[in-house]
Protein backbone atom coordinates (compact mmCIF):
# COMPACT_ATOMS: atom_id res chain seq x y z
CA UNK A 1 0.00 0.00 0.00
CA UNK A 2 1.76 3.38 -0.83
CA UNK A 3 1.00 6.18 1.48
CA UNK A 4 0.60 9.88 0.22
CA UNK A 5 3.47 12.13 1.56
CA UNK A 6 2.25 14.25 4.31
CA UNK A 7 3.02 17.45 6.37
CA UNK A 8 3.32 15.95 9.62
CA UNK A 9 3.69 17.72 13.19
CA UNK A 10 4.79 15.41 16.47
CA UNK A 11 3.73 16.63 19.97
CA UNK A 12 4.79 15.73 23.06
CA UNK A 13 6.10 17.56 26.46
CA UNK A 14 9.90 17.28 26.15
CA UNK A 15 13.06 15.61 24.35
CA UNK A 16 14.35 13.60 28.31
CA UNK A 17 15.48 10.16 28.05
CA UNK A 18 12.03 8.69 28.65
CA UNK A 19 10.32 6.00 26.92
CA UNK A 20 7.71 8.09 24.91
CA UNK A 21 10.53 10.70 23.77
CA UNK A 22 12.28 7.95 22.40
CA UNK A 23 9.72 5.90 20.40
CA UNK A 24 8.76 9.26 18.90
CA UNK A 25 12.39 10.58 17.82
CA UNK A 26 12.74 6.55 16.19
CA UNK A 27 9.35 7.39 14.26
CA UNK A 28 10.06 11.02 13.33
CA UNK A 29 13.49 9.41 11.95
CA UNK A 30 11.77 6.62 9.82
CA UNK A 31 8.75 9.01 8.55
CA UNK A 32 11.59 11.41 7.36
CA UNK A 33 13.17 8.49 5.43
CA UNK A 34 9.05 7.61 4.15
CA UNK A 35 9.36 11.03 2.72
CA UNK A 36 7.53 12.78 5.17
CA UNK A 37 7.73 16.47 5.87
CA UNK A 38 7.84 16.18 9.77
CA UNK A 39 8.33 18.49 12.67
CA UNK A 40 8.13 18.33 16.43
CA UNK A 41 6.62 20.82 19.10
CA UNK A 42 7.50 20.46 22.46
CA UNK A 43 7.62 22.64 25.62
CA UNK A 44 9.52 21.43 28.64
CA UNK A 45 13.30 22.03 28.09
CA UNK A 46 14.69 18.72 28.26
CA UNK A 47 16.89 17.95 24.85
CA UNK A 48 18.22 14.28 25.30
CA UNK A 49 16.82 13.54 22.10
CA UNK A 50 17.08 16.83 20.03
CA UNK A 51 20.61 16.37 17.61
CA UNK A 52 19.32 12.91 16.81
CA UNK A 53 16.06 14.68 15.98
CA UNK A 54 18.05 17.32 14.03
CA UNK A 55 20.55 14.61 12.52
CA UNK A 56 17.30 13.08 11.04
CA UNK A 57 16.23 16.29 9.57
CA UNK A 58 13.22 17.51 11.44
CA UNK A 59 12.00 20.63 12.16
CA UNK A 60 12.25 21.33 15.92
CA UNK A 61 9.54 24.11 17.34
CA UNK A 62 10.11 24.69 21.34
CA UNK A 63 7.91 26.95 23.06
CA UNK A 64 8.42 27.17 26.81
CA UNK A 65 5.56 26.34 29.08
CA UNK A 66 4.61 29.34 30.93
CA UNK A 67 1.70 29.18 32.74
CA UNK A 68 0.49 26.23 34.61
CA UNK A 69 -2.67 25.21 32.67
CA UNK A 70 -0.51 25.65 29.14
CA UNK A 71 -2.08 28.23 27.39
CA UNK A 72 0.73 29.37 26.29
CA UNK A 73 1.60 25.76 24.92
CA UNK A 74 -2.42 25.45 23.26
CA UNK A 75 -1.89 29.25 21.26
CA UNK A 76 1.31 28.20 19.94
CA UNK A 77 0.08 24.91 18.75
CA UNK A 78 -3.13 26.65 17.39
CA UNK A 79 -0.78 29.17 15.53
CA UNK A 80 1.62 26.83 14.10
CA UNK A 81 -1.41 24.78 12.73
CA UNK A 82 -2.76 27.71 10.71
CA UNK A 83 0.57 28.57 9.40
CA UNK A 84 1.91 24.92 8.89
CA UNK A 85 -1.53 23.48 7.57
CA UNK A 86 -0.55 20.37 8.62
CA UNK A 87 -2.17 17.41 7.24
CA UNK A 88 -2.02 15.23 10.45
CA UNK A 89 -0.87 15.55 14.22
CA UNK A 90 0.62 12.90 16.10
CA UNK A 91 1.16 13.16 19.70
CA UNK A 92 2.08 11.13 22.81
CA UNK A 93 1.16 11.48 26.46
CA UNK A 94 -1.75 12.89 28.39
CA UNK A 95 -1.03 16.19 28.38
CA UNK A 96 0.48 16.36 25.00
CA UNK A 97 -2.66 14.74 23.77
CA UNK A 98 -5.02 17.65 25.01
CA UNK A 99 -3.39 20.30 24.10
CA UNK A 100 -2.72 19.04 20.23
CA UNK A 101 -6.50 17.93 20.76
CA UNK A 102 -7.67 21.51 22.12
CA UNK A 103 -5.47 23.82 19.78
CA UNK A 104 -6.52 21.90 16.50
CA UNK A 105 -10.66 22.89 18.25
CA UNK A 106 -8.87 26.69 18.26
CA UNK A 107 -7.33 27.29 14.64
CA UNK A 108 -9.40 27.37 10.99
CA UNK A 109 -7.16 24.73 10.46
CA UNK A 110 -7.81 21.59 11.85
CA UNK A 111 -5.02 19.14 10.92
CA UNK A 112 -6.35 15.00 11.23
CA UNK A 113 -5.22 14.38 14.88
CA UNK A 114 -3.82 11.14 16.26
CA UNK A 115 -3.31 10.68 19.97
CA UNK A 116 -1.32 8.23 21.71
CA UNK A 117 -1.23 6.49 25.57
CA UNK A 118 2.11 5.11 26.39
CA UNK A 119 1.20 3.74 29.88
CA UNK A 120 -1.89 1.55 31.69
CA UNK A 121 -4.30 4.70 32.79
CA UNK A 122 -5.48 4.04 36.50
CA UNK A 123 -9.31 4.99 36.07
CA UNK A 124 -9.62 4.41 39.99
CA UNK A 125 -6.84 7.01 41.34
CA UNK A 126 -7.39 9.64 38.43
CA UNK A 127 -8.89 12.30 39.47
CA UNK A 128 -12.27 13.72 37.59
CA UNK A 129 -10.81 16.75 36.21
CA UNK A 130 -8.06 14.44 34.91
CA UNK A 131 -10.28 12.42 34.04
CA UNK A 132 -12.64 14.88 31.86
CA UNK A 133 -9.32 16.15 30.05
CA UNK A 134 -8.42 12.84 28.94
CA UNK A 135 -12.58 11.91 27.67
CA UNK A 136 -12.43 15.55 25.97
CA UNK A 137 -9.05 14.99 24.18
CA UNK A 138 -10.06 11.72 23.02
CA UNK A 139 -13.50 13.13 21.59
CA UNK A 140 -11.42 15.97 19.70
CA UNK A 141 -9.09 13.22 18.68
CA UNK A 142 -10.03 11.46 15.11
CA UNK A 143 -8.02 7.90 15.86
CA UNK A 144 -6.20 7.08 19.37
CA UNK A 145 -3.78 4.66 19.83
CA UNK A 146 -2.65 2.36 22.57
CA UNK A 147 1.01 0.74 22.54
CA UNK A 148 -0.24 -2.32 24.60
CA UNK A 149 -3.49 -4.30 23.84
CA UNK A 150 -4.55 -4.49 27.63
CA UNK A 151 -4.69 -0.26 27.70
CA UNK A 152 -6.86 0.03 24.69
CA UNK A 153 -9.06 -3.21 25.97
CA UNK A 154 -9.48 -0.71 29.18
CA UNK A 155 -10.35 1.99 27.45
CA UNK A 156 -12.66 0.59 24.85
CA UNK A 157 -14.94 -1.37 27.91
CA UNK A 158 -14.75 1.64 30.27
CA UNK A 159 -15.84 3.75 27.01
CA UNK A 160 -17.70 1.66 24.41
CA UNK A 161 -18.65 4.96 22.37
CA UNK A 162 -14.80 5.93 21.23
CA UNK A 163 -14.06 1.99 20.88
CA UNK A 164 -14.06 2.65 16.78
CA UNK A 165 -11.45 4.98 17.17
CA UNK A 166 -8.75 2.70 19.31
CA UNK A 167 -5.87 0.36 17.55
CA UNK A 168 -2.80 -0.93 18.91
CA UNK A 169 0.05 -0.33 17.66
CA UNK A 170 3.34 -1.48 19.54
CA UNK A 171 6.21 0.26 19.80
CA UNK A 172 9.32 0.13 17.28
CA UNK A 173 13.08 -0.88 17.45
CA UNK A 174 15.61 0.20 15.46
CA UNK A 175 17.72 -2.91 14.64
CA UNK A 176 19.85 -1.44 12.65
CA UNK A 177 21.24 0.24 15.97
CA UNK A 178 20.26 -2.40 18.74
CA UNK A 179 21.29 -5.75 17.10
CA UNK A 180 23.59 -9.27 18.59
CA UNK A 181 26.78 -8.80 19.23
CA UNK A 182 27.93 -11.52 16.40
CA UNK A 183 30.93 -13.40 17.62
CA UNK A 184 30.67 -13.92 21.30
CA UNK A 185 29.88 -17.44 21.83
CA UNK A 186 30.68 -17.13 25.98
CA UNK A 187 28.15 -15.25 28.51
CA UNK A 188 29.46 -14.65 31.74
CA UNK A 189 26.62 -13.55 34.23
CA UNK A 190 25.53 -9.73 33.73
CA UNK A 191 22.61 -8.06 34.63
CA UNK A 192 21.34 -4.88 33.74
CA UNK A 193 18.33 -2.79 34.62
CA UNK A 194 17.31 0.25 32.54
CA UNK A 195 14.76 3.51 33.78
CA UNK A 196 13.91 6.34 35.87
CA UNK A 197 14.70 5.88 39.18
CA UNK A 198 11.62 5.87 40.60
CA UNK A 199 8.41 4.09 42.54
CA UNK A 200 7.27 2.43 39.71
CA UNK A 201 10.54 0.84 38.45
CA UNK A 202 10.36 -1.12 41.57
CA UNK A 203 14.08 -1.39 41.86
CA UNK A 204 13.42 -2.13 45.48
CA UNK A 205 11.86 -5.98 44.63
CA UNK A 206 15.41 -6.65 42.97
CA UNK A 207 17.29 -5.37 45.80
CA UNK A 208 14.83 -7.65 47.95
CA UNK A 209 15.88 -10.07 45.62
CA UNK A 210 19.55 -10.08 45.62
CA UNK A 211 19.41 -10.16 49.55
CA UNK A 212 17.83 -13.39 49.34
CA UNK A 213 20.23 -14.98 47.24
CA UNK A 214 22.81 -13.30 50.38
CA UNK A 215 20.93 -14.74 53.03
CA UNK A 216 20.90 -18.02 51.10
CA UNK A 217 24.50 -18.23 50.07
CA UNK A 218 23.89 -18.18 46.87
CA UNK A 219 26.15 -16.31 44.20
CA UNK A 220 24.93 -12.49 44.57
CA UNK A 221 24.59 -10.73 40.71
CA UNK A 222 26.17 -7.74 39.58
CA UNK A 223 23.68 -5.06 38.74
CA UNK A 224 24.24 -2.17 36.40
CA UNK A 225 21.01 0.14 36.62
CA UNK A 226 21.19 2.87 34.00
CA UNK A 227 18.53 5.73 34.34
CA UNK A 228 17.62 9.29 35.87
CA UNK A 229 18.65 9.29 39.33
CA UNK A 230 16.17 12.28 40.17
CA UNK A 231 19.68 14.94 40.14
CA UNK A 232 16.98 17.68 39.03
CA UNK A 233 13.81 15.82 40.60
CA UNK A 234 13.04 15.72 44.18
CA UNK A 235 10.42 13.09 44.10
CA UNK A 236 13.01 10.74 42.25
CA UNK A 237 16.38 11.77 44.05
CA UNK A 238 14.01 10.61 47.24
CA UNK A 239 13.99 7.17 45.63
CA UNK A 240 17.48 7.09 44.63
CA UNK A 241 18.31 7.94 48.35
CA UNK A 242 16.24 5.19 49.75
CA UNK A 243 17.01 2.29 47.05
CA UNK A 244 21.04 3.65 48.66
CA UNK A 245 19.65 3.33 52.11
CA UNK A 246 18.56 0.04 51.45
CA UNK A 247 21.52 -1.48 49.58
CA UNK A 248 23.75 -0.38 52.63
CA UNK A 249 21.62 -1.83 54.98
CA UNK A 250 21.80 -4.78 53.64
CA UNK A 251 25.31 -4.97 52.42
CA UNK A 252 24.68 -4.67 48.86
CA UNK A 253 26.68 -1.43 47.35
CA UNK A 254 29.16 -3.37 45.66
CA UNK A 255 26.95 -5.04 43.62
CA UNK A 256 24.65 -2.47 42.64
CA UNK A 257 25.96 -0.03 40.33
CA UNK A 258 24.43 3.35 38.58
CA UNK A 259 25.01 5.03 35.67
CA UNK A 260 23.10 8.32 33.99
CA UNK A 261 21.26 7.88 31.23
CA UNK A 262 23.30 7.39 27.82
CA UNK A 263 22.35 7.49 24.12
CA UNK A 264 24.75 4.81 23.58
CA UNK A 265 22.30 2.21 25.09
CA UNK A 266 22.20 0.17 22.03
CA UNK A 267 25.72 -0.33 22.66
CA UNK A 268 25.91 -1.16 25.66
CA UNK A 269 22.71 -3.62 25.93
CA UNK A 270 24.63 -6.53 23.68
CA UNK A 271 26.96 -6.54 26.28
CA UNK A 272 24.53 -7.89 29.54
CA UNK A 273 23.35 -11.55 29.88
CA UNK A 274 19.73 -10.69 30.84
CA UNK A 275 18.12 -7.55 31.43
CA UNK A 276 15.86 -7.39 34.74
CA UNK A 277 12.95 -4.93 34.80
CA UNK A 278 10.66 -5.45 37.73
CA UNK A 279 8.04 -2.79 36.84
CA UNK A 280 4.69 -2.37 38.44
CA UNK A 281 3.25 -0.11 35.59
CA UNK A 282 3.88 0.01 32.31
CA UNK A 283 2.38 0.73 29.13
CA UNK A 284 5.09 -1.55 26.35
CA UNK A 285 8.40 -0.51 28.01
CA UNK A 286 10.70 0.30 24.90
CA UNK A 287 14.06 -1.29 26.60
CA UNK A 288 12.41 -4.57 26.68
CA UNK A 289 12.07 -4.54 23.09
CA UNK A 290 15.01 -3.42 22.78
CA UNK A 291 16.89 -6.07 24.72
CA UNK A 292 14.99 -8.93 22.58
CA UNK A 293 16.34 -6.99 19.79
CA UNK A 294 19.50 -7.40 21.07
CA UNK A 295 19.36 -10.80 21.69
CA UNK A 296 19.31 -10.42 25.58
CA UNK A 297 16.71 -12.94 27.33
CA UNK A 298 14.53 -11.05 29.64
CA UNK A 299 13.22 -11.17 33.72
CA UNK A 300 9.87 -9.11 33.09
CA UNK A 301 7.15 -8.43 35.43
CA UNK A 302 4.03 -10.43 34.61
CA UNK A 303 1.62 -7.47 34.15
CA UNK A 304 -0.19 -6.75 31.14
CA UNK A 305 0.95 -7.26 27.73
CA UNK A 306 3.91 -8.62 28.90
CA UNK A 307 3.06 -12.39 28.99
CA UNK A 308 2.78 -11.60 25.23
CA UNK A 309 6.63 -10.80 24.75
CA UNK A 310 7.97 -13.15 26.95
CA UNK A 311 7.66 -17.30 26.38
CA UNK A 312 8.71 -18.67 29.50
CA UNK A 313 11.80 -20.27 28.82
CA UNK A 314 12.40 -19.09 25.87
CA UNK A 315 13.04 -15.55 25.51
CA UNK A 316 12.91 -14.79 28.95
CA UNK A 317 11.22 -15.17 31.99
CA UNK A 318 8.31 -13.62 34.06
CA UNK A 319 7.72 -13.15 37.68
CA UNK A 320 5.11 -11.24 40.01
CA UNK A 321 6.58 -8.04 40.46
CA UNK A 322 5.28 -7.82 43.97
CA UNK A 323 6.89 -11.57 44.98
CA UNK A 324 10.87 -10.60 45.93
CA UNK A 325 11.00 -14.27 45.77
CA UNK A 326 9.43 -15.49 42.47
CA UNK A 327 12.55 -12.68 40.84
CA UNK A 328 14.60 -15.21 43.07
CA UNK A 329 13.27 -18.03 40.62
CA UNK A 330 14.03 -16.52 37.83
CA UNK A 331 17.18 -15.87 38.48
CA UNK A 332 18.25 -19.20 39.72
CA UNK A 333 16.23 -20.59 36.31
CA UNK A 334 18.37 -18.85 34.39
CA UNK A 335 22.03 -19.56 35.91
CA UNK A 336 20.34 -23.48 35.71
CA UNK A 337 20.34 -23.61 31.96
CA UNK A 338 23.37 -24.43 30.03
CA UNK A 339 25.14 -22.83 27.50
CA UNK A 340 23.76 -24.12 24.03
CA UNK A 341 20.45 -23.36 25.63
CA UNK A 342 21.47 -19.99 26.99
CA UNK A 343 22.47 -19.38 22.78
CA UNK A 344 19.08 -20.42 21.44
CA UNK A 345 17.49 -18.37 24.33
CA UNK A 346 19.28 -15.49 21.96
CA UNK A 347 18.15 -16.80 19.14
CA UNK A 348 14.83 -16.92 20.34
CA UNK A 349 14.99 -13.42 21.44
CA UNK A 350 15.81 -11.81 18.42
CA UNK A 351 13.12 -13.54 16.04
CA UNK A 352 10.41 -12.12 18.95
CA UNK A 353 11.89 -8.57 17.96
CA UNK A 354 11.89 -9.12 14.57
CA UNK A 355 8.58 -10.38 14.27
CA UNK A 356 6.87 -7.67 16.91
CA UNK A 357 9.12 -4.19 16.43
CA UNK A 358 9.92 -4.25 13.33
CA UNK A 359 10.37 -0.56 12.45
CA UNK A 360 9.00 -0.61 8.72
CA UNK A 361 5.66 -3.01 9.89
CA UNK A 362 5.15 -0.42 12.80
CA UNK A 363 5.27 2.85 10.38
CA UNK A 364 3.03 1.23 8.17
CA UNK A 365 0.84 0.66 10.38
CA UNK A 366 1.17 4.66 11.96
CA UNK A 367 1.07 5.33 8.40
CA UNK A 368 -2.04 4.05 7.84
CA UNK A 369 -3.84 5.55 10.97
CA UNK A 370 -2.42 8.46 9.76
CA UNK A 371 -3.15 8.53 6.27
CA UNK A 372 -4.14 11.81 4.48
CA UNK A 373 -6.18 9.99 2.12
CA UNK A 374 -8.73 8.88 4.90
CA UNK A 375 -8.69 12.03 5.95
CA UNK A 376 -9.69 13.67 3.12
CA UNK A 377 -12.44 11.18 2.60
CA UNK A 378 -13.97 11.88 6.03
CA UNK A 379 -13.88 15.73 5.71
CA UNK A 380 -15.80 14.96 1.86
CA UNK A 381 -18.25 12.80 3.89
CA UNK A 382 -19.39 16.11 6.39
Amino acid sequence: MSVKPMRLLLVIDSLGSGGAQNQLALLAGKFVDCGHEVSLFYYFSQDFFLDRLRQFGVRIHYVPKQDKVGFSVIKALAKLYNQEKYDAVLSFLNTPNFYAGLAGRLSSHRPYTVISYRSKTNFNQMNWFTLLNQRWANSWADQIVANSHHERERWQETYSDQAAKWSTIYNAVDQQRFRPLPTKKEFPERFICVGAVRPLKNAALLVEAMHILKKNGEKIPMVDWYGDQGEKNVRLNNEYDRLNEKLSKTGLTEYFRWFSPTPRINEILPNYTALIHPSLLEGLPNVVCEALSCGVPVMLSNILDHPQLIREGKNGWLFDPKSAEQLVTAIRNYRSISNSDYLSMREQALASAKNLFAPRKIVQQYAEVLNVERRTADLNDQ
